[in-house]
């Protein structure tokens, strides 16, 4: 009876813990800069001040990261003006990045600006039609289907 028990709660332990772990957990890598160039390769596929013309999904990717950030929804063309000299956005830059897990070769999107310094943004599958994780501050949060999931949790450690 002991047996039985004790491989109960162990099953029970084991789905509990990985009942906690979301998916896309390799995103957490991102918030630690070492882990992010070691885990990450990164391709620039778009930088606002330089691209008049993006393909349709990232021309929404942007709309998308602006009208979340600055509570305005504005088509592309009016927020890249803001981003070129003289406009409100001038001293930030937003860029979209292909990023590639080594590891698993998973492909993500990422659309990051810098207000005050520090990154903001989000992350999206690679046709970029879900988002799965927040990046505020180099803090990222993954999306899961019960809330956010903290990637400090995981990192904590490494802060220290």
């Amino acid at each position: 009876m002991t047996k039985m028990l004790t491989l109960t709660m162990t099953l029970f332990l084991s789905f509990g813990a990985y009942a906690q772990v979301p998916q896309h957990v390799e995103l957490c890598e991102l918030e630690i800069w070492d882990e992010r160039e070691a885990a990450f390769a990164q391709e620039d596929l778009l930088n606002i001040k330089q691209e008049a013309n993006p393909s349709a999904i990232f021309a929404k990717l942007v709309e998308q990261h602006f009208a979340t950030q600055y509570e305005q929804t504005l088509p592309y063309a009016e927020i890249r003006q803001q981003f070129l000299d003289g406009g409100d956005n001038d001293y930030n830059d937003l860029y979209i990045h292909r990023l590639t897990h080594k590891a698993s070769g998973k492909v993500y999107l990422e659309v990051k600006s810098y207000p005050g310094d520090n990154p903001y943004g989000a992350i999206y599958t690679a046709d970029g039609y879900k988002m799965l994780a927040t990046n505020s501050d180099s803090s990222i949060d993954l999306i899961t289907k019960n809330g956010t999931f903290s990637c400090y949790e995981i990192n904590k450690d490494k802060y220290e």
